[in-house]
């Protein structure tokens, strides 16, 4: 089991359609074909609960659309050739795609109002960690929230130090025009209604059980570790964290 600890950043999750479809946003997704990185993956969690708000059944007794996993590589590819009708897809896949081969965007979490506080990346550890070292679990997460309030103030030599390190593929434009786009602020009482709001929707879906208690599921899934503050800042000028505490939820 894990519990989340703390949301990293906002936004990276993209849906495309080809530019001559005739789908114009997520509300014509009836009956289409959507290709995911996984059935389980947060691509799909988020579409269904979009999908949800729109009248269009997601539930297994009433689901009007249908995911296909495939690849992150092969997704493109998949929705070029016309195997499904849309993607779901992460950056930096979603914006390579769809400078490879002009596909039109019907949706962004970045920016859409649904999803735009809402955290698509977050911070977990292991309940074996929890037991066996709650200190080790509580430097990990202050960690990753340094890590994330750096791109948020240094998106271009976040970029750089991926280059260097061979950390993930791109040139350094394109790493640091991705980085600059997502929201990389992190935020424990932000991170924590992101996921409120998704359990309680999911379990409308069906994708948690009915018989869930839903109160206790979120209070053990996402927890306040000792020591940890809600997040951080990084200031460029002085080369230092500052502390964020409080619920900015």
């Amino acid at each position: 089991p894990i519990s989340f600890t703390s949301g990293i950043h906002i936004g990276c999750t993209k849906y495309y359609v080809r530019a001559d479809s005739d789908i114009k946003s997520v509300a014509d997704l009836r009956g289409k074909k959507i290709g995911v990185p996984g059935l389980a993956d947060s691509s799909v969690m988020n579409l269904k609960r979009k999908l949800m708000d729109l009248g269009i059944g997601v539930t297994a007794d009433n689901n009007e659309v249908e995911f296909i996993a495939y690849a992150s590589a092969d997704l493109a590819i998949a929705l070029n050739n016309g195997a499904v009708d849309v993607i779901g897809a992460h950056d930096p896949v979603a914006t390579k795609g769809e400078l490879a081969y002009g596909f039109r965007k019907i949706l962004d979490t970045g920016t859409d109002e649904k999803f735009s506080k809402e955290y698509c990346c977050q911070q977990f550890v292991t309940h074996k960690l929890l037991r066996e070292n709650p200190e080790g679990a509580a430097a990990v997460t202050r960690a990753l929230q340094k890590a994330s309030a750096y791109v948020q103030a240094e998106p271009r030599a976040a970029a750089q130090l991926q280059i260097e390190n061979d950390l993930c593929a791109g040139d350094l434009d394109f790493n640091a025009a991705l980085l600059e786009e997502i929201n990389y602020q992190p935020s424990r009482s932000l991170g924590k209604k992101t996921f409120d709001s998704a359990a309680r929707q999911l379990q409308e879906a069906g994708i948690l059980k009915a018989e869930t208690d839903i109160e206790k599921f979120i209070e053990q899934g996402y927890i306040e570790l000792f020591g940890v503050p809600d997040g951080y800042i990084y200031d460029s000028a002085t080369k230092t964290y500052k502390e964020i505490n409080g619920s900015r939820a």
